[in-house]
């Protein structure tokens, strides 16, 4: 049976922060050490980059390379940057992450 890993991050690739590039290395660091592992990633979908043009088709069809991984982007409003705003973005996020992780079932979180 493989071993069912759930990784929450706010931020993933392609998003720029250090938290984004942090947990796409620690996926990759996992993948390439299992051969017996499924890992699910619940991140939000990049909004920092406002009406710039991201080729999200071209995002997914990259990460649909790897068969073990399964990353799942949940819809978060962009409210601002304020301490309330951001606030409330990471609530909207925990509470999709909390309620799509009871249907992974990981034996790993």
């Amino acid at each position: 049976m493989k071993e069912r890993i759930l990784l929450f991050s706010y931020h993933y690739f392609p998003d720029q922060s250090p938290g984004a590039i942090r947990s796409k290395y620690i996926v990759e660091e996992f993948l390439k050490h299992s051969k017996d592992l499924k890992i699910w990633v619940l991140t939000s979908c990049p909004v920092r980059y406002g009406k710039k043009n991201i080729d999200m088709d071209n995002i997914y069809a990259s990460e649909k390379k790897h068969p073990n991984l399964k990353i799942i982007r949940l819809w978060v409003p962009y409210l601002g940057e304020g301490l309330l705003e951001v606030v409330l973005s990471y609530s909207f996020y925990f509470i999709q992450a909390l309620y799509a992780s009871i249907f992974i079932r990981p034996t790993k979180i």
